[in-house]
């Protein structure tokens, strides 16, 4: 049969050395692109089509591959986050507690501020209304930074940024827009869905389209973040009909919480005697007064892979190191836990290769289109037990790839884990051919810099390279037809 020589060919090519991309492809991206593909049926053995798939390549957030995989073969299906309530032995008197009353926390990125409003709602129930002793926020279960080492800097205020800590609240994040109002009349001014949370300030000026070409080429914003949660921002917008959306990350997560916590307390009517404080030690033999329990893994695996959630991977990373060497999670050892894991559980091998953290966010972390590849092959072969496919986006159809054009006639046949952070761009994941046959890939981008030498015929159509390029990939490899 025809299609019998077509892999048995593709097959010889991969054992060839590419010195570049196909020449087809090769004009679709800019100057100094580098790239790496694998392709490989995902009953064969070996790769179909291979090109420089072992170089090491920054994977955005493809890297959540690994955390979901880590995360399902040893926290396992039914693992949840539990945030507690807690007294010592002894300490409870009819309606008063006689002593410190901790609040147990572990990183619940589901964590909401209505979640905390029932956990004293429910001590409350209980006839409890006063507190002798201080609040103690127990946040032993991480240490260490609470974001990751090799994430840019500038990205810090924003919400796919927000900080992966112990005490996660409605998602470490706060929602708000800009008020553009009438170009020419003042400042845009900033509304927040939560104003008492944080504060923010600022100097922002509303140009008009009669802007010189210089003022319209250079008007940005710029967000300084300060402490106590205060933030300023400055530059300019463009005048627009709608408000601008806004989220900015927590900077501080515990100034956070101590105010939500203090404004809870009283709005329950549990009066303290004492005061606010944290507590970096694992504390024992507490007795359980109340507990909050998150839904079940699914849930973030959900929000990781289908929506790209950073705070879930992060939060899951540090929970496996925590796991794993019984200590205080961090990135450090949550990132050994995590290699561990997989070569132990699933045999894949990341000696070679650099995490630095649970999602991608880090310019640091280096992994191969090989390896990726492994932990694809891995999750689609074990997914009787495992059931991430489900989790993955889908073209055409919902998460991260719903709506990217260049799988839009491949609606359906690709289901993937994508992957951005600035010049690079992955994608990996599964396509199923015209002729039925299930093709595993990885496609990782890095040094992406498009310039103004775009050709002509591609601005006309107003599609970016990358667009293009994947376009012309995936459709040759949805025929099976040979790379030019």
């Amino acid at each position: 049969m025809p299609w019998i020589v077509l892999w048995v060919v593709m097959g010889l090519l991969v054992r060839s050395v590419y010195a570049e991309v196909p020449a087809s492809l090769r004009t679709l991206l800019p100057p100094g692109t580098q790239v790496s593909l694998i392709v490989q049926s995902i009953h064969a053995a070996e790769p179909l089509y291979a090109w420089q798939p072992d170089m090491l390549r920054m994977p955005a957030s493809a890297l959540k591959l690994l955390t979901a995989l880590g995360a399902t073969l040893y926290l396992g299906h039914d693992f949840r986050f539990e945030t507690r309530l807690m007294i010592a032995k002894g300490t409870r008197h009819s309606g008063t507690i006689r002593g410190d009353l901790i609040m147990q926390f572990v990183g619940d990125p589901s964590l909401t501020r209505g979640d905390l409003r029932n956990l004293f709602a429910q001590l409350r129930a209980q006839g409890i209304s006063r507190v002798t002793g201080d609040v103690v926020l127990d946040i032993s279960a991480f240490n260490g930074y609470d974001r990751g080492r090799g994430w840019s800097w500038d990205d810090l205020g924003i919400c796919y940024t927000a900080p992966a800590s112990a005490i996660v609240v409605d998602h470490n994040c706060i929602k708000g827009y800009l008020d553009i109002g009438v170009a020419g009349q003042g400042s845009a001014r900033v509304r927040l869905s939560t104003p008492q949370a944080i504060t923010v300030s600022s100097q922002v000026n509303v140009l008009t389209r009669h802007a010189s070409e210089h003022e319209q080429r250079f008007c940005d914003l710029e967000l300084e973040r300060l402490a106590n949660n205060h933030y300023h921002l400055t530059g300019c917008v463009m005048q627009r009909r709608h408000r601008l959306p806004l989220a900015f990350a927590i900077t501080d997560p515990k100034t956070y919480a101590l105010a939500m916590i203090r404004d809870e307390l009283q709005a329950t009517g549990i009066h303290l005697d004492g005061r606010l404080r944290f507590h970096q030690q694992p504390m024992e033999n507490m007795q359980v007064l109340v507990r909050h329990k998150s839904l079940a893994l699914a849930t973030f695996l959900q929000d990781m892979l289908k929506k790209s959630d950073n705070l879930s991977s992060e939060i899951l990373l540090k929970t496996l190191g925590r796991t794993y060497f019984r200590q205080p999670g961090s990135y450090r050892n949550g990132t050994e836990a995590l290699k561990s894991i997989l070569m132990t559980r699933a045999q894949i091998d990341l000696k070679h290769s650099y995490l630095a953290d649970g999602s991608g966010l880090s310019r640091y972390n280096l992994l191969t289109a090989r390896q990726l590849l492994e932990v694809l092959i891995y999750i689609y072969r074990h997914d009787n037990a495992l059931r991430l496919l489900q989790h993955l986006p889908i073209a055409g159809v919902d998460g991260t790839l719903q709506r990217r054009r260049s799988l839009r006639h491949l609606k359906g046949k690709v289901m993937a884990k994508t992957g951005t952070i600035k010049q690079v761009s992955s994608l990996a994941g599964f396509l199923t051919t015209a002729q039925g046959r299930k093709l595993a890939f990885v496609l990782l981008i890095n040094g992406y810099l498009p310039t103004d030498d775009t050709p002509m015929q591609l601005k006309n159509q107003r599609t970016s390279p990358l667009e293009q390029f994947e376009y012309e990939l995936f459709t040759h490899l949805f025929q099976e037809n040979i790379m030019p």
